[in-house]
């Protein structure tokens, strides 16, 4: 049978063939069809509406707390995690696609997730609370301290300055200190006396009022400007520099330990440590101390974040006595740790430790340590108490977490109470003293600024500003203007009515010295500020604006510590490292039968 006799002869074979290939056509056309339609089927309507919420409320946080990053952080984090998380329900619950698509999807997300979570880190977070992401491969700041100190040992043991005597008497400090002094090159002579005007010897410079006192520094740093003479990495912290003579002090956290350190400030090489095994840790500020130390008569008064008192010999590093102001109060550590930097007056070194059965201030013996006097129960924040002429006497002020409490500072009664506070009783800029029995406090949160005065015998309000907003970046006074890093905008304010004369300039979380008072406007000066950014800036500004006069690229990294200007040198530091400038300084007049005159440092 020939083959067409053989088709012929199976028609419906053939058409059940051709039938068939239609079909799987047809199959094929219909798979994508369902496809496509499961696509198109998707109830997209909420998730738009999630999203439109989101972005709605995102919006109106950014326009309404436009200058107030602190307030916009604080609200966006909910509305964009609130956000993200709606959106996952929808996709599992509400979008409609097949449950296969559905755990897909959410595969997906978990896979991101884990990968971000293997290579990306939060190393701290910026001043508004803003996280700072880092790759995992990429050394920490403590890394590379703790890599440092290791070499510095390294070079130590092999140096042969170092003698063994040295060595032995150091580690001999180390024990009569209760720490572990490490120096192949121990001081054999006092370097740090009596208290210069030019100094620096305690948080924020004398009075702690953030004023450099040294007319003689030659601010034209576009025709000379500040020469770097060291730099190099430091434990983690947010301490800054006491300076007399040739000597700085800092605290800074070394792995374990708490530590006080000595540098010597031309060289910036290691005199002297004491350590104490104490680490004080939490996710928004990061690990290590947060004051300054203080600087009194040949003794340095540390406290450290964990409520460490020590009283140190400046020039040995060698421990006079310890004790713990938290353990002493009775209280527990504030969320952000001890802060405030000793203040010492009369003989006494006074700390807030905070709500504590009457002991919420307390007065050491500078001496021996032994409690003078301890006073109040209000709750503590994160200033340094300080000094300020109010009522025609030197009164003791501590802005504590609930207000402004101003005591005696001879027996430590309190005089009287003016409350600022804020939801999270957190108050970290410095009051600031202004003429006719007033004083000027500042917080963030959402609350800004006011004025507190004497009237008939009771400190009242005279003024308030919303506009003023000093979260942990304390102000100075020039004339009867007030200058500050209002969340993170240079701001001037008219300390006579609470007026905001003008908001110009974007430095970040960060800090200012007020470095030169203009000889013809008495409202008018020179402001050297530390951006967050790291960077320095050299600004002017009178009652119409401010103008910057130079930028120095100085860090490299977030910078919340107070920069320091002490005879010839510009002192600044973070949690990663610390770097000094030497500046120039005019020669003194030369004084008579001087014929050559001095030629300054």
């Amino acid at each position: 049978m020939t083959e067409k006799e053989r088709l012929d002869a199976q028609p419906d074979a053939v058409e059940s063939a051709r039938g068939g290939a239609m079909q799987v056509g047809g199959g094929s056309q219909h798979g994508d069809s369902t496809a496509t339609e499961a696509v198109f089927s998707v109830r997209w309507w909420p998730a738009v509406v999630i999203l439109a919420a989101g972005a709605g409320a995102e919006a109106f946080v950014w326009l309404r707390f436009a200058d107030d990053g602190t307030q916009r952080i604080f609200l966006s984090m909910p509305i964009v995690s609130g956000t993200l998380f709606l959106l996952l329900l929808w996709w599992l619950f509400a979008s409609g696609t097949a449950w296969r698509l559905r755990l897909k999807g959410l595969l997906v997300v978990l896979c991101v997730a884990a990968v971000g979570r293997w290579a990306v880190r939060i190393d701290g977070f910026e001043g508004d609370m803003t996280p700072r992401i880092r790759f995992r491969w990429q050394p920490s700041p403590e890394q590379v301290a703790a890599r440092y100190l290791e070499r510095l040992e390294q070079e130590d043991a092999r140096d042969p300055s170092g003698t063994p005597q040295q060595t032995a008497a150091a580690g001999a400090a180390g024990a009569v200190a209760g720490g572990d002094v490490r120096t192949g090159r121990a001081v054999t002579s006092p370097r740090a006396g009596t208290v210069r005007p030019v100094d620096w010897p305690e948080f924020r410079g004398a009075g702690r009022a953030g004023e450099v006192h040294n007319p003689r520094i030659d601010w034209d740093w576009k025709t000379r400007p500040p020469r770097e003479r060291w730099r190099h990495p430091v434990g983690l912290g947010w301490s800054s520099f006491a300076v007399v003579g040739d000597l700085c002090w800092t605290l800074e956290q070394r792995d374990a330990y708490e530590a006080v350190v000595c540098y010597d400030i031309a060289t910036g090489r290691q005199v002297w440590v004491h350590r104490d095994r104490t680490r004080f840790d939490e996710p928004l500020g990061g690990p290590g101390p947060r004051s300054t130390p203080t600087f009194h008569e040949g003794v340095l008064y540390s406290l450290g974040a964990t409520g460490i008192l020590n009283a140190l010999e400046a020039d040995s590093g060698r421990l006079l006595w310890s004790r713990n102001i938290l353990d002493d109060a009775g209280a527990k550590n504030l969320p952000w740790g001890m802060a405030g930097s000793p203040l010492v007056v009369d003989g006494m070194v006074i700390v807030n430790p905070g709500r504590g059965g009457g002991k919420a201030v307390i007065a050491y013996e500078a001496r021996t340590g032994e409690i003078v006097w301890a006073a109040g129960d209000r709750a503590a924040a994160y200033c340094s108490p300080q000094l300020g002429r109010l009522g025609g006497q030197q009164r003791l002020l501590v802005f504590g977490g609930e207000g402004l409490q101003v005591h005696d500072p001879s027996s430590g009664r309190e005089l009287w109470f003016f409350p600022w506070t804020n939801d999270p009783k957190i108050n970290a800029a410095q009051p600031v003293v202004l003429p006719g029995d007033r004083i000027f406090v500042s917080c963030s949160y959402g609350v800004g600024g006011g004025c507190a005065g004497l009237k008939d015998g009771r400190l009242v309000e005279l003024w308030r500003t919303p506009g003023v907003k000093l979260k942990f970046n304390s102000a100075v006074l020039c004339g009867d203007v007030l200058y500050g890093l209002s969340e993170r905008i240079l701001t001037a304010l008219d300390t006579r009515d609470g007026r905001i004369l003008w908001k110009r300039g974007r430095y970040g979380y960060g800090q200012m010295l007020l470095v030169q008072r203009s000889e013809d406007q008495p409202d008018a000066g020179l402001l050297l500020i530390q951006a967050e950014s790291g960077a320095v800036l050299l600004v002017d500004v009178t009652r119409d604006g401010p103008s910057v006069r130079y930028e120095l690229a100085a860090l490299n990294d977030k910078t919340w510590n107070h920069p320091v200007v002490a005879d010839r040198w510009l002192l600044l530091r973070n949690g990663v490292e610390a770097a000094c400038y030497e500046l120039t300084v005019r020669p003194e007049p030369a004084g008579p039968g001087d014929s050559d005159g001095a030629t300054g440092r």
